[in-house]
């Protein structure tokens, strides 16, 4: 290699007809400035301000740096002289509101780069992604109204929180014409919104505290997830997967499968207009279920559509995250 630092770097991902080796180099900086200010009256009332102002180079330098603020006060209700509930030992009620930057946002989306590619049997260098100098920060608001607690001289603790993130300005690939020659067929862009939130509870137990010691720890989380914004509000539709305003992120997109008919097999679905379907997999033919006579194909339908027929099957998350936990000692 006429540059050691092919070599060193392993910059030859795509570069051979035949592949024989690959990577990528990436370098990216990433600077903050970081204050908070905290106050406590009297051990019982709590407050906390903070500011911090970060810059990152994945963005354009015109929008590279943001400053994020965020605040929270707690009650510690066990403190007060009116307090007097003999198995309650500690009670704490807090809340607290941030926005923060989102750092993880792929590497120099702003920037138009080249990449390799094979021009049939010759290596080449192409137009790969088409850079928005508009860019700007994807910034979290954070929510959080918790209560923490202590019972039986804390032999058990927790807490409880509800917890809200709303995600603005949510840098996605925005679908372009095809006749645009862009490479993807998309953009950069800050066309999004969403809304994560949820409730979370953690539990922790002394179960024994002679010479042999039992500690059990319990997490639960139920959290939803819903697009609330894109472009134009316009879908933006994977292979198996789809972000619609109104669905969680990241939903699956697809045919609803009915089952198999039980007289011949073939696989039924459930069309956009609700129309009961079978098709035979020989042939790609489609035809209407009857229900009366399952193996009746007298009646035949248009095939399934990429575009009507698709709808949304699920979520991709999880409804609820749990665990426990048994530490012996």
């Amino acid at each position: 290699f006429s540059d050691p630092s092919f070599l060193k770097y392993d910059l030859i991902s795509g570069t051979f007809a035949t592949q024989e080796s690959g990577g990528d180099y990436i370098e990216s900086g990433f600077d903050s400035y970081f204050g908070r200010f905290n106050y406590d009256y009297k051990e019982k009332y709590l407050l906390s301000f903070s500011a911090r102002n970060d810059a990152i180079s994945s963005l354009p330098k015109e929008n590279r740096q943001g400053t994020f603020y965020g605040g929270s006060v707690g009650w510690i209700v066990s403190g007060e002289s009116f307090f007097s509930v003999p198995f309650i030992s500690q009670l704490k009620i807090r809340a607290s509101l941030a926005e923060v930057g989102n750092t993880d946002i792929g590497s120099f989306p702003y920037v138009g780069t080249y990449g390799p590619e094979l021009y049939g049997n010759q290596s080449g260098i192409v137009y790969s992604n088409v850079g928005n100098a508009a860019l700007r920060w994807e910034t979290s608001k954070k929510l959080d109204l918790g209560l923490d607690f202590g019972l039986w001289d804390d032999r058990i603790n927790g807490s409880v929180d509800y917890f809200q993130n709303r995600i603005d300005d949510m840098i996605l690939d925005a679908p372009t014409s095809p006749t645009a020659g862009l490479p993807g067929n998309n953009i950069s862009k800050n066309i999004g919104s969403m809304i994560n939130e949820g409730i979370e509870l953690t539990l922790a137990s002394e179960n024994l505290t002679g010479a042999v010691q039992w500690r059990t720890n319990l997490t639960f989380t139920y959290a939803t997830n819903e697009i609330v914004s894109l472009n134009n509000d316009d879908d933006i539709i994977f292979t198996y997967t789809i972000n619609r305003v109104g669905e969680p992120i990241s939903a699956l997109y697809g045919y609803e499968y009915a089952g198999v008919n039980p007289a011949n097999g073939n696989p039924m679905y459930i069309k956009g207009d609700g129309t009961l379907v079978q098709g035979n997999p020989l042939d790609n033919t489609y035809y209407l279920v009857n229900t009366e006579d399952m193996s009746d194909l007298r009646q035949p339908t248009t095939p399934l559509s990429a575009s009507a027929d698709r709808k949304v099957l699920g979520n991709t998350a999880p409804k609820f995250i749990g665990g426990i936990g048994n530490t012996f000692s």
